[in-house]
């Protein structure tokens, strides 16, 4: 992937550019006034939001009572007519303080990030990797999730409130996936919970609330929209529908009696409907249909450095006809047909049971780094490609990076733990609005 670092602005030239950053600053000049009155008046950006309809209370851990929501409105009122501030200067401030920041960031969403250190690409092969956007809450369902647009809102109207309710926050995020819908699922270790976070309809909900779940390691979705989270400290598969309706076990204990040791990782084989479950302790990955039976054992118990056989696997993705399975005590990928026959290895260092694992549709394999917090990507054949990432908490920086999931083909989710937070990143660099 070729270094794309660039100075602010130098995307624009000649004329349009000229044009757009004289109308900016003279807009400022005009504004100056106005820009200083608001400046100085500060507002809850919370509110603010409510007033102009970019959020809003639909959701239970919003509710407040009438009294509570009455009083911030008077006193915006009284503010606002003790200032004489009028909509259409607001509206002008907003529309040039967006143009003018968006001349001078360097960041915007689809913007190639650079790579840290250089790559070898194979012939005809490459990644072109766009941060698209960050998220860790569900006030980023219901507000504005534009970087550039984020900005000119702090300067107008403030920063946003320090912290949404804390049930409503990622705590320490593990693994992610998405379903058909685009509806984001996001496994919380601390909390015990599967957030779930729908972009489309700005809607926010908690699946596994109310000590359902315990250690929510993996997830996965089927072709119904049916949610699978294997949970490693009840050792069993919790299976919930589309709405989040607890449905059964897959492979229910019984007692202190269980069929999996500690499941991990999850996936679904969308042909077959088969269900691959990473039982790491027992080095196996077991094979199940959707009504829990067993179908296979892959692997022995004691593990095996063979083809076929792991030493605690941590993670699956099935893709296109094919498995693949990060094999951590070998420090590998191993990839096997519909048939669960091994067709190839791929080595892989510094993996361990935080590393995660996907695959895009190219084929091309997506291996975090939770070391020196990267994202590998090699092809299909084991080559590698390139990495990127880095320590830090900007966008495409990472603190203990984890789980991984590539969507439809380009859109890659990235959990970054420590900072509490998924990152989502266009692969191919130009369908960053469709992500």
């Amino acid at each position: 992937m070729a270094n794309s670092k660039t100075r602010p602005g130098s995307g624009l030239t000649g004329k349009i550019g000229f044009m757009w950053l004289t109308r900016a600053i003279t807009g400022f000049n005009r504004l100056s006034g106005e820009l200083t009155t608001v400046l100085s008046f500060r507002t809850p950006r919370r509110r603010t939001l409510r007033r102009i309809g970019l959020a809003d209370d639909g959701m239970g851990t919003f509710h407040q009572d009438k009294g509570s929501l009455r009083k911030p409105f008077q006193e915006r009122e009284t503010a606002k007519n003790h200032l004489h501030l009028n909509r259409a200067p607001m509206r002008d401030m907003v529309f040039w303080v967006f143009w003018f920041l968006l001349l001078l960031s360097s960041g915007p969403p689809g913007s190639a990030l650079p790579n840290p250190q250089p790559s070898t690409e194979k012939a005809g092969t490459s990644v072109q990797l766009s941060f698209v956007r960050e998220f860790s809450s569900a006030e980023d369902v219901k507000g504005i999730s534009h970087p550039i647009l984020n900005k000119a809102l702090d300067i107008v109207a403030g920063p946003k409130d320090p912290s949404p309710p804390p049930d409503s926050m990622l705590v320490q995020p593990h693994a992610v996936t998405t379903d058909s819908s685009r509806r984001i699922f996001v496994t919380d270790i601390t909390g015990g919970v599967v957030h779930v976070f729908d972009f489309a309809n700005r809607e926010y909900w908690l699946l596994g609330a109310g000590n359902h779940l315990r250690s929510p390691l993996g997830i996965t979705t089927d072709a119904d929209g049916n949610v699978y989270v294997s949970d490693s400290s009840l050792r069993t598969v919790f299976v919930y529908d589309s709405r989040g309706k607890f449905l059964h076990y897959l492979k229910k204990p019984r007692g202190n009696e269980s069929y999996f040791d500690a499941p991990r990782g999850i996936a679904i084989d969308p042909v077959t409907e088969h269900v691959y479950v990473c039982d790491t302790p027992r080095h196996m990955v077991i094979v199940l249909d959707k009504k829990g039976h067993v179908v296979a054992t892959l692997g022995k118990r004691g593990g095996g450095s063979a083809p076929g056989e792991f030493k605690n696997p941590t993670q699956v993705v099935a893709r296109a006809g094919e498995i693949f399975v990060l094999d951590v005590g070998n420090s590998r990928v191993q990839i096997l047909d519909q048939r669960d026959h091994f067709q190839k290895e791929i080595p892989i260092a510094n993996v361990d049971n935080r590393t995660g694992l996907a695959v895009d549709g190219e084929g091309k394999i997506y291996v975090t780094d939770p070391e020196i917090e990267h994202i590998q990507a090699f092809d299909h054949d084991g080559h590698f490609i390139s990495s990127f990432g880095g320590p830090g908490a900007g966008a495409g920086q990472f603190n203990w990076i984890s789980g991984a999931w590539v969507d439809s083909g380009h859109c890659l989710y990235a959990v970054d733990s420590q900072n509490k937070r998924v990152q989502v990143f266009d692969i191919s660099g130009v369908h960053a609005g469709g992500c």
